[in-house]
């Protein structure tokens, strides 16, 4: 700002005003302070960097055990994962069909208080046997990454197995692609005249073609004697026949479903019979008594 003093006669003075100054070594002090006080202040956490992969606190899924032959079966998964600082981002989870073929791998989502929740579903027909854990990924928005294999997930007993098999209509351990009576509780699978048929729903058990309901020897063995005669006889394909191929006229329906060894066992008859076969008086003679 400049100011004119005109006094008549004398010479104009000018004189300027400005701010007060500030001394060179006042600068100097503030500008070390300030370099001082940005080297010591406090650095926020996040710029420290996240670089600790997510946790896995919990895992399970339901069914374990499932049949797919009428159609197919979702396979529901939950799991407690936690992160550190960025936040978990992804859930994956792998499964290998007991062929060594991979599943439909799962993507969990996030259902909120570090739960994460999915379904798996196995298709109609999907390979009967264990389909087993393969791996689990856990991975967090800083891009850390942890993947938990099937060792790491039985170490702390978490499941690790789907078992797809056929129904047990009947309850009694044994599928019903291999039970032999798939309605009748028979889990020794007893099956006498082995066609197929367990003894437990077999409505003929020793296969004579005399039905249980009117067999007296439900448990015929009808293995003939190696030495059959000629007019001794034993049962073939249900007739009385002898060593020449001669059949008796007397079938094992006439004789109570009773072969040649239960009925000497019955009538208490020598050794030859037993030996050669019986012979067709005797057989007359045994349908005569239990007919009476």
């Amino acid at each position: 700002m400049v100011a004119n003093h005109a006094t008549p006669g004398r010479r104009i003075r000018r004189t300027r005003t400005s701010g007060v100054g500030i001394p060179p070594f006042v600068g100097l002090v503030l500008a070390a302070f300030l370099v001082v006080a940005t080297l010591t202040a406090p650095v926020p956490a996040l710029a420290v960097g996240d670089v600790t992969p997510p946790v896995l606190a919990a895992f399970s899924f339901t069914p374990t055990t499932l049949n797919t032959s009428t159609g197919p079966v979702d396979i529901d998964f939950t799991a407690t994962v936690t992160d550190d600082l960025s936040g978990v981002r992804y859930v994956f989870v792998y499964f290998v069909g007991p062929s060594g073929q991979n599943a439909p791998s799962l993507i969990m989502h996030d259902a909120g208080s570090y739960i994460w929740e999915g379904t798996l579903t196995l298709p109609q027909y999907s390979e009967q046997g264990d389909w087993v854990l393969n791996r689990v990924r856990l991975i967090d928005y800083a891009g850390n990454e942890r993947v938990l294999y099937r060792a790491d997930m039985q170490n702390v007993s978490y499941p690790t197995v789907i078992v797809v098999s056929e129904p047990d209509s009947d309850g009694d351990g044994v599928l019903n692609d291999v039970d032999n009576c798939i309605s009748t509780y028979n889990p020794l699978q007893e099956d006498f005249d082995e066609d197929g048929i367990g003894d437990a729903c077999d409505i003929d058990v020793d296969g004579d073609t005399v039905l249980n309901a009117d067999d007296m020897c439900p448990l015929s063995t009808l293995v003939p004697p190696d030495d059959l005669k000629k007019n001794r006889f034993a049962v073939v394909d249900g007739v009385f026949v002898d060593g020449k191929g001669t059949e008796s006229g007397i079938s094992i329906s006439e004789t109570f479903g009773c072969d040649e060894d239960q009925i000497i066992d019955l009538m208490g008859l020598g050794k030859a019979h037993d030996r050669f076969g019986i012979t067709r008086s005797a057989l007359l003679n045994f349908i005569s008594a239990y007919e009476s």
